[in-house]
């Protein structure tokens, strides 16, 4: 897990190259809505995307995690499909969904089902590098190739893989750096529930290493967004919570009365825990603070798992699950 989490810069820069073999096939109908569906460390991506270009693009985007698609899909709409394994098997449920409604089928994986039915159907198909047992390891390549078929599709301009090779730049020399944060951090949520705060466009930070700490630190934590957190969470900091660390992602271009509310909430709450941390993300744009993020929490996670004396690659109850999902 280690050298995985080292090569994560090195992982997007291999990304940045493999767009140039990346093609999507014609489409009869004009994009209006495009639906991302992915699970886990396949589904993040589509989270990050839409974070990324809600504001900039020219049509909806909506990440879809689960067996079903929404009424509204048509030939209209364009339905990604990233499984990693291409095995997924809500993920390949909800393609062979869109496929009946005539809409615009694109597969992201390695290979499994998703491929054979790509090639099959004669479906548009982006390869991710096999190699890996762990998904969530390939996230750069995730991140990368999605935005990449944004752009084929002309929802996305193709300048943005500059603000992308700025972030890689930014997170391979700073590395040593963020290993040291990510180590002083694991220490303060050791033994601890994490909780974790963002406001809302890092919400995929916060998920991140949500899933992180779940899948390589083998524990629980959750997390919430401002402004959202304000209207409901808030009032339940009524008493000290000792046995819990809290963190608060941050950014530089928050909306201002985001910003007062992030204040607020850090005055507010951290007489009651233990441990508050406070992490500005380095970077010009939402990319690059992301990218940050992304691999301090990588590391924040490794280390903690170190500090509980867990494996972080093994997920023996989700193979247990798979398994018996597949003797139903």
């Amino acid at each position: 897990m280690e050298d995985m989490i080292r090569e994560f810069p090195q992982q997007v820069e291999e990304a940045l190259s493999l767009t140039n073999t990346v093609e999507i096939l014609p489409h009869q109908h004009p994009t209006r809505n495009v639906l991302i569906c992915g699970m886990g460390g396949s589904g993040i991506g589509g989270a990050f995307v839409r974070s990324f270009f809600r504001f900039d693009g020219h049509v909806p985007i909506v990440c879809n995690n689960s067996y079903d698609i929404p009424n509204w899909v048509d030939e209209h709409t364009v339905v990604i499909a990233s499984s990693y394994s291409g095995n997924t098997e809500e993920t390949v449920e909800a393609c062979q969904a869109a496929q009946l409604k005539n809409a615009h089928v694109i597969i992201l994986t390695s290979g499994g089902k998703l491929g054979a039915m790509a090639e099959k159907e004669n479906l548009s198909l982006v390869r991710i590098p096999s190699g890996s047992t762990s998904p969530r390891t390939r996230l750069g390549y995730s991140i990368v190739l999605l935005t990449k078929i944004l752009v084929e599709l002309n929802i996305v301009n193709e300048a943005i893989f500059e603000t992308f090779r700025a972030g890689m730049q930014l997170i391979k020399y700073d590395q040593d750096s963020i290993m040291d944060q990510a180590r002083s951090i694991a220490r303060a949520l050791f033994n601890k529930t994490t909780v974790i705060y963002s406001p809302d466009h890092l919400e995929p930070c916060a998920i991140r290493l949500r899933q992180q700490i779940n899948e390589n630190s083998k524990a629980l934590c959750w997390h919430h967004v401002v402004p959202e957190m304000n209207h409901n969470e808030l009032v339940g900091w009524k008493e000290p919570r000792k046995d819990t660390s809290i963190i608060l992602f941050r950014s530089r271009g928050e909306h201002k009365r985001v910003a007062h509310r992030m204040d607020f909430l850090k005055n507010n709450i951290e007489g009651f825990t233990s441990d508050l941390i406070e992490i500005y993300a380095k970077g010009n744009s939402i990319i690059e603070r992301s990218l940050y993020l992304i691999h301090l929490s990588d590391w924040v996670s490794l280390f903690l798992a170190r500090r509980r004396g867990v494996d972080p690659v093994e997920i023996r109850i989700l193979d247990q699950l798979k398994r018996e999902l597949g003797n139903l």
